[in-house]
């Protein structure tokens, strides 16, 4: 069921976006006069293009959702400033996310790298250093839902090599080539790629046409067979991963199928024919180059036919776009793809809901120390079933050969909802997320109510059969005060705000 996060009028509809917990997808739906003009569901608004913000290109259909800056969101989702945030809240980690989720972000992965290189690149149109900050934020997006590369679905790989401009910057444009105007001189065009385009514009026995002639001809057979308005169309080179590898480590000339990609709306690729074509002696040095490095670090992303394979993504029988398959090399060899965003909390066992059959509900965690890259202290605040109460701990955690490990080094609790200390986790959520890539945790689910959470859920424990009296609940209540501030020690290199009682 879809929860309402925002309502509103915007340029004479009604626009609303909802969440639903069970898949992990938000919908968006705009109105007029009571009629839906626009219903569609997906794993991020800004991404899909239906909310404003940084990057956003309106496609000039319905009115978008206001930047989240601009709005405030309704219901349990109040206390958030971002669509990110109620994500966050929601789950520990993206490798937690429902499956729906997963599938909607992996089919967006072309709309968010193509967005955030539009953010960098202001009123310049993104080129393939602008691109690159999208491919890297896919990257870490990609690895904190799959834990790397090895486990990336295939087409959440492709993705981020077919995205909308990239192929053009990621390569020279020795071979994909635009003629719109029939001015290009064919002698500066690899002879090969002329030939192929005059001998695939010849009807069967005539003599191959003048290279102006030919193009005017595919163009003219484009538009009768396809519709739209093709008058040009660019040269694309396809290969063969495995016989590409296989020739470019022997030689510079390699076999490519060659398409026109024309201009028209909706107008299918039309294959030329294949040829061998010999790359520039630069181009194909900085390949071989860029394998080498790859195969180094990694050794087993781009590996030739025949040999065994080492990782789930082998690619070595697939066809990609020239240009692709270089970026997509050149990605592996400079660390592009391997990025990491991997959110790891200490391991607490606490449930996200309360209907979990743990005691405690867990309703923040945030990092309070950053000692080292694989040694942290963090601060949890919970709520027991049981006791009613909220407890609060220090917890240290750091990497060691067996796996992540931690210890609770100070516990605290208190009936008293710790509304300072919550504070202060939710602010640093932007400093931790810039800095050290783990944003802290507040519970999406009660965060609007966590001073509230008794009427949530029953009191699980059993009533004990004689009531004690007033006198004896103060005693109780005193001996568990005064346990609470033995077992407390000084903290160190404390943040300011937190642990302070």
């Amino acid at each position: 069921m879809y929860e309402r996060v925002w309502s509103g009028e915007v340029e004479g509809c009604e626009v609303s976006l909802g969440f639903n917990e069970e898949d992990g997808l938000f919908s968006y739906t705009a109105k007029r006069d009571g009629m839906v003009l626009r219903d569609r569901h997906c794993a991020d608004p800004v991404d899909a293009g239906l909310m404003d913000g940084p990057g956003v290109k309106w496609d000039g259909k319905t009115p978008l959702v206001p930047s989240a800056p601009e709005i405030k969101f309704e219901g349990r989702f109040s206390p958030f400033h971002t669509l990110e945030e109620i994500v966050s809240g929601t789950w520990l980690s993206p490798a937690d996310w429902p499956v729906y989720r997963k599938a909607m972000t992996v089919d967006e992965l072309a709309g968010r790298m193509t967005r955030i290189a539009r953010s960098y690149a202001g009123d310049r149109a993104p080129d393939e250093a602008y691109m690159n900050f999208g491919l890297i934020d896919c990257s870490k997006r990609l690895n904190a839902i799959f834990e790397g590369p090895d486990n990336w679905p295939n087409l959440a790989f492709e993705s981020l090599f077919t995205a909308t401009g990239y192929k053009e910057f990621a390569f020279g444009k020795s071979f994909a080539y635009s003629d719109p105007y029939l001015l290009a001189d064919s002698h500066g065009m690899p002879r090969q790629v002329v030939d192929q385009i005059r001998m695939a514009a010849a009807n069967r026995g005539q003599e191959p046409l003048p290279y102006r002639d030919a193009v005017v001809s595919l163009c003219r057979q484009s538009r009768l067979e396809n519709g739209g308005n093709a008058d040009s169309f660019t040269v694309l080179p396809f290969v063969s991963v495995g016989e590409f590898v296989d020739e470019i480590r022997r030689s510079d000339r390699i076999h490519v199928d060659l398409y026109a990609d024309f201009n028209g709306d909706k107008v299918p690729m039309t294959h030329l024919g294949k040829t061998a074509i010999t790359l520039n002696d630069m181009d194909a040095e900085k390949i071989r180059l860029s394998m080498d490095r790859a195969r180094e670090k990694h050794g087993y992303y781009w590996s030739r036919r025949g040999n065994a394979t080492s990782s789930k993504l082998d690619f070595s029988s697939r066809t990609f776009e020239l240009t692709e398959l270089v970026a997509a090399i050149k990605s592996c060899a400079d660390w592009s793809l391997f990025f990491n965003q991997r959110i790891e909390y200490p391991s607490l066992g606490y449930d996200l809901d309360a209907n979990g059959s743990s005691n405690r509900v867990l309703l923040a965690c945030g990092m309070s120390e950053w000692h080292s890259d694989d040694a942290q202290e963090w601060i949890a605040v919970s709520r027991s079933k049981s006791d009613r109460l909220y407890h609060i701990e220090r917890i240290d955690a750091w990497d060691s050969y067996e796996g992540p490990e931690f210890e609770v080094t100070e516990s605290y609790a208190t009936k008293t909802y710790p509304r300072d200390l919550i504070d202060q986790i939710a602010a640093d959520h932007n400093e931790f997320r810039e800095t050290d890539g783990v944003p802290p945790f507040i519970n999406a689910r009660y965060a609007a109510q966590l001073e509230h959470l008794r009427d949530v859920y029953p009191l699980k424990q059993k009533a004990p059969e004689i009531t004690p009296g007033t006198a004896a609940l103060k005693d109780g209540l005193a001996k568990l005060e005064k346990k609470a501030e033995t077992n407390m020690t000084p903290g160190h290199n404390t943040r300011p705000g937190y642990f302070t009682y």
